[in-house]
């Protein structure tokens, strides 16, 4: 069955080469929902910057993908946006 522990293993073989850390460990992914056998979820990045972004989505979509039972996968790239105010 596809359960959210069986996405996110599949999701902690994803290496973000700047973190030197997996998708999952780096907090990136955020929303993930699971209807039958159609996958969505959010891969949130910490700055626009990131040179990897791209590809860390391509492989995070192969992952999913290859997991017996899904149909389809939708991820939805994001920059944690930060508040330019310190908080009072």
């Amino acid at each position: 069955a596809l359960t959210p522990d069986v996405i996110r293993r599949a999701l902690t073989t994803i290496v973000d080469p700047d973190l030197r850390a997996d998708i999952v460990s780096a907090g990136y992914l955020k929303g993930l929902a699971i209807e039958v056998s159609h996958i969505a979820f959010t891969l949130e990045f910490a700055t626009h910057a990131s040179s990897h972004r791209a590809s860390l989505v391509e492989q995070a979509r192969g992952a999913v993908a290859a997991l017996p039972g899904v149909e389809s996968v939708e991820i939805t790239p994001a920059v944690r946006v930060r508040s330019a105010t310190a908080p009072e």
